[in-house]
């Protein structure tokens, strides 16, 4: 199991932490009582004709490009334009979120600067920053002796992220082994976030990468 961990960042951004799930509660099962932001919220990532964006979660928030702008296009490298990122992730705002993944032990824990709410923005990041965190050989074995068919799956998609990087950090990358999005395979596409059965509970989707 993973170790609880904390590190608290400068100025305005979360407070991030990790700590190991072992809940097997649906995030079906509850009546909403929060609602998660559009752009991030799983139903709008269903159908890709409503998608309001497309992330590759091996890259970091700031290559998330198209289908959708919001209003005008703007004169900004982001599909997610800067207001929209501020807004709260969550409806009412929350000052504090847990995000966790499907069949992983892991969980996302975000808490805001004093004075201040969970933002989308704050929510792409922390998600970023959980999946490049690295997997030590023992917790990979332990997960894969769990999931069939993970290792393989998990081998391919460590070659895959390799492959795409600029030849010149493949090596250093290489060296450092996996990570947790390795563990997803291929299903590196954001999908969207649905409330579990607590009000500051939240579950990521992942989908098959589509470009």
């Amino acid at each position: 199991p993973l170790t609880p961990s904390s590190t608290r960042s400068s100025g305005s951004s979360p407070r991030f932490s990790e700590r190991s799930r072992h809940s097997s509660r649906s995030s079906t099962d509850v009546p909403a009582k929060v609602a998660v932001h559009l752009t991030l919220a799983s139903v709008k990532h269903a159908d890709p004709s409503e998608r309001p964006f497309i992330w590759n979660v091996t890259q970091h928030p700031d290559y998330i490009r198209g289908p959708k702008v919001y209003g005008p296009v703007l004169a900004s490298p982001y599909i997610i334009p800067p207001e929209i990122r501020k807004q709260p992730a969550m409806t009412p705002s929350q000052s504090g979120i847990t995000i966790s993944y499907r069949g992983l032990p892991w969980a996302i824990h975000i808490v805001a600067a004093d004075g201040e709410v969970v933002t989308v923005e704050h929510t792409l990041t922390e998600i970023y920053k959980s999946l490049r965190l690295t997997v030590q050989e023992p917790e990979l074995q332990s997960l894969c002796q769990a999931h069939s068919g993970l290792r393989e799956r998990v081998d391919k998609a460590f070659r895959v992220r390799i492959a795409c990087l600029p030849e010149n950090q493949r090596e250093e990358e290489r060296r450092r082994g996996f990570r947790r999005v390795d563990l997803l395979g291929n299903n590196v596409q954001f999908a969207g976030l649905s409330p579990e059965a607590e009000e500051d509970l939240l579950l990521v989707h992942f989908a098959p990468f589509t470009s």
